[in-house]
């Protein structure tokens, strides 16, 4: 039952993808800047999606907050294309460099 879920959220996913006209999404990673230390955002809200589709992403750090924090991009592909995001992600950085 959990593959058939995880298959049907990969279609959807290709699916707005196809009628975006898009290669990949692009997301926030986390819902603000990092936060100090080891610790995690303490929500898997932003990458949940992703994980049980069990597609490619990555996060790239794009930016510093105010504090000095990295902040960043998630880029996001379809099953199978981890060559096309970690493509995109090389450009990405280039633009931010």
């Amino acid at each position: 039952e959990a593959r058939a879920a995880r298959f049907v959220l990969r279609q959807q996913m290709a699916d707005a993808l196809d009628a975006a006209g898009a290669d990949l999404w692009v997301a926030p990673p986390a819902p603000g800047p990092a936060p100090e230390g080891i610790h995690a955002t303490g929500s898997p809200v932003m990458n949940l999606p992703w994980t049980n589709a069990g597609v490619p992403a990555l996060n790239l750090p794009v930016e510093r907050s105010r504090g000095g924090l990295p902040m960043g991009l998630q880029l996001v592909g379809r099953f199978g294309e981890d060559e096309k995001v970690l493509a995109w992600a090389g450009r990405v950085e280039g633009m931010w460099g």
